[in-house]
């Protein structure tokens, strides 16, 4: 259940007592009562009324606060020691730390522990409301014995179920008196309960909720609730549903009510019938292949890759498609539709949405193809891996191999979601692995070399080429990227991306390199340690079979290689895993002919 957590309140202000068991005992000597000194070795706290969090779970962790009688603030670690899976825990001091005193002027409880928490003036803290929430929201507790204290949320919060059919990335909340403020910067007095959201340049009328993972629905969902501040929503809102392209999917009105603090009103079940649109995929660039995320109608401009060059086609179909495995597999799996309506391709994905991949064809009035564009439909949404410090490259590369429908997963070992498409040097058509079944055509070995327009017009064509190479034209170097550094027309790569240049400042590039890299001599993978890069071993298309699956992994770069004018060769890095022996190498270019993978990098 996704849910968004603010801070939360419990108030349990009471006066200072005097305690009637100390003082003169009648002969002059002063009394102590001993449950005044010492410190708390054990504290009690209850999640009264806190929306989401109703259940302790085992190693959750508070700060407890005491104000001492001499007015200074110290705190510790609390850990859960009982209590998991209900809503009151006890808690003992963390190891190492020191049980707060008796005796203090007040206590607070701070749910979750954080380090860089700020509290002031003995009763505030301060916290940030964030207007994208991903993680709960703190919550907050007062009393002036640290031994029972209440936590309880000064936000309400709202449950709703929606109903109906998409494929969704995210919710938005907005609040329709735009003066209401639902996220931004807080100071919270934890001894009166009083919260005050700022208006600044940090605030916001609105919050969104991502969700974890892409949510497809048809029918009604599971309850959902969300927090909000207390007080809002007096006179409605309006929930905006967006789908895995970030456009707004449908927008649902929210009923009026008044938020009350701690406090889950229940508003129903909420209707909606996606509002139906065509997603241009080009709007942020044009290129050979493109990202297609979810179900839905897609159309991208008929050009030449990351060119203006129109393609003047008579009709487009699809040419092949593949669920990027080995079962069988019928025409219109992947992509249902294909259409030319004005200079667009319009795509339509099958029902539900089926991971895959596509090569969809624009061919003349005699059935000739004059170009084509891969689709890709990943299985979990395509990301790249932080690379602060520019080692393994210049710019973030993606977390997976072009066409691949997840990362690779080393906690097991059958790798083959993650193995991609194939792709013979320079060349901008992917190849599908024979490990793989397809719909449409299918992949066919010849012999002989041939200049790139033979190459376009047969994109499911592969060679051994003519002395290794299967372009007929040997000074044809720049295909990948031009001779100014730039991406050039037959780039395979997505828009935003490119193929990664040849560079051996970056570890990704540099030859015999063991300290940088690891290797799995079962599960057959090479990762980059500092990143966490994992290349599975999938070997390379030649002509009409597979070579060296599990052995080898040959990554391209835009570079031509180092080889003669007889025998030129692709700059790459090729890993190869002497599994036998324990040992890995690798080389830094091979021949243009074989058909190995490509990890696009981002744009500059």
């Amino acid at each position: 259940m996704m849910a968004a957590l603010m801070v939360a309140f419990a108030s349990c202000e009471k006066e200072p007592e005097t305690n009637p068991k100390d003082g003169d005992n009648g002969n002059g000597q002063t009394t102590t009562d001993p449950t005044t000194t010492g410190g708390y070795d054990s504290i009690t706290l209850v999640l009264k009324a806190s929306n989401i969090k109703t259940a302790w779970a085992a190693g959750d962790e508070v700060q407890v606060y005491c104000v001492t009688a001499a007015g200074a603030d110290v705190e510790a670690k609390y850990v859960l020691t009982e209590g998991a899976g209900s809503a009151t825990g006890k808690f003992a001091p963390a190891s190492g730390e020191t049980a707060v005193e008796k005796g203090g002027r007040d206590y607070f409880a701070a749910y979750p522990y954080d380090p860089d928490r700020t509290f002031a003036q003995h009763n505030t803290f301060t916290a940030v409301i964030p207007s994208e929430q991903t993680a709960a929201m703190p919550v907050f507790a007062h009393a002036t014995d640290a031994a029972n204290m209440e936590l309880a949320s000064f936000m309400g919060a709202i449950k709703f179920t929606i109903s109906g059919e998409a494929e969704l990335k995210s919710i938005a909340l907005e609040d329709k008196n735009t003066n209401s403020i639902l996220s931004g910067n807080v100071t919270y007095n934890a001894k009166t309960g009083k919260a005050n959201i700022k208006n600044s340049s940090a605030s916001k009328h609105e919050i969104s909720y991502p969700f974890p993972a892409k949510l497809v629905l048809n029918g009604t969902s599971d309850p959902y609730v969300i927090e909000v501040p207390a007080g809002a929503l007096a006179e409605g809102g309006k929930i905006t549903l967006f789908d895995m392209n970030d456009n707004a999917a449908a927008v649902i009105d929210v009923p009026a009510q008044t938020i009350a603090a701690g406090v889950v009103s229940n508003v129903g079940n909420l209707a909606f019938e996606a509002v139906s649109q065509t997603v241009d995929l080009s709007i942020a660039g044009t290129a050979n292949s493109y990202i297609i995320p979810a179900t839905g109608a897609y159309k991208f401009k008929a050009v030449k890759g990351n060119s203006s060059e129109a393609v003047s086609a008579a009709k487009v179909e699809v040419f092949w498609e593949t669920r990027m495995d080995n079962a069988e597999i019928e025409a219109g799996s992947v992509i249902a539709s294909a259409k030319l309506e004005g200079n667009y391709v319009v795509v339509e994905t099958a029902k539900p949405f089926v991971p895959g991949n596509a090569l969809i064809a624009a061919k003349d009035a005699e059935d000739n193809i004059l170009w084509s564009w891969h689709l890709w439909l990943p299985e979990t949404t395509v990301a790249t891996i932080p690379d602060p410090d520019a080692v393994l490259f210049s710019t973030e590369l993606m977390d997976r191999n072009l066409g691949a429908m997840a990362p690779t997963d080393t906690t097991a070992t059958a790798l083959e979601k993650s193995y991609g498409l194939y792709y013979a040097w320079g060349r901008k058509d992917p190849l599908v692995g024979t490990m793989f079944t397809a719909a449409g055509a299918q992949l066919e070995g010849i012999e002989g070399a041939f200049p790139i327009e033979y190459w376009i017009a047969h994109p499911n064509q592969a060679t051994e080429g003519a002395d290794n190479d299967w372009n007929s034209v040997q000074s044809l170097t720049d295909n990948w990227s031009t001779a100014a550094g730039e991406k050039a027309v037959y780039d395979p790569c997505p828009p935003g991306y490119r193929v990664p240049v040849y560079n051996t400042e970056y570890q990704l590039w540099i030859k015999r390199q063991d300290a940088n890299w690891g290797f799995n001599l079962d599960q057959l993978w090479i990762y980059h340690k500092a990143t966490k890069h994992t290349f599975p071993l999938c070997g390379w298309v030649s002509a009409d079979h597979m070579s060296r699956v599990g052995e080898r992994a040959l990554i391209w770069s835009a570079t031509p290689g180092l080889g003669s004018e007889e025998q030129p060769r692709g700059s790459a890095a090729l890993f190869n895993l002497k599994a036998a022996e324990g040992q890995w190498y690798n080389y830094h270019s091979y021949f243009r002919y074989a058909a190995g993978n490509i990890r696009c990098a981002k744009e500059h």
